[in-house]
């Protein structure tokens, strides 16, 4: 009866649910979400500024605790898409996803719309989303305990030299 007194229904409640998680994200991912401030920066800038709002996800989605809570609902909704998606997809997801985009297209030449640029971003992220979808896996595999500084700062690595790899070889190609 208090689902239907405060939230009017249990669609009501989660969409609630889902306002609630894009405020958090959002808030956490600031710097992802920026507007397009990057439009001037040259090559190299440009795949500083990729690699630092990478590692700035890599950090929020890994070692903040409240997260672990979202990705079930956020996974849930990537698999079996409610109209509520939609409120997920514009508010957070897309925007960055934009953004990184620009972001490889400055870095590389490429255009930031083409099908080649998005499935390179959208890979860039999967290496962030597999750590903490296959948490459990991943850190028993590693034999570390948490994600904590250390871990990141490996991570950090990694993604560096995959940003710097995967950007120049589309480098050649873009021109």
């Amino acid at each position: 009866a208090a689902i239907a007194y405060h939230f009017g229904g249990k669609e009501e409640l989660y969409r609630a649910c889902l306002v609630h998680i894009v405020q958090s994200v959002s808030q956490g991912l600031s710097e992802g979400l920026k507007p397009s401030e990057d439009t001037g920066l040259d090559a190299v800038e440009a795949r500083t500024a990729l690699k630092e709002t990478v590692f700035a996800m890599t950090a929020f989605m890994l070692a903040t605790p409240q997260v672990a809570s979202f990705v079930r609902l956020v996974v849930r909704e990537q698999m079996d898409p409610t109209p509520s998606f939609d409120l997920l997809f514009r508010n957070f997801m897309e925007p960055i996803h934009r953004r990184l985009c620009r972001l490889w297209a400055l870095a590389t030449g490429a255009d930031a719309e083409s099908e080649a640029t998005k499935v390179a971003v959208f890979s860039l992220l999967g290496q962030v989303l597999l750590f903490r979808i296959a948490r459990a896996a991943a850190l028993r595999r590693m034999g570390w305990r948490d994600m904590g500084e250390g871990e990141l700062a490996i991570l950090r690595q990694r993604i560096a030299i995959n940003v710097d790899l995967l950007t120049r070889a589309a480098e050649g190609k873009a021109k």
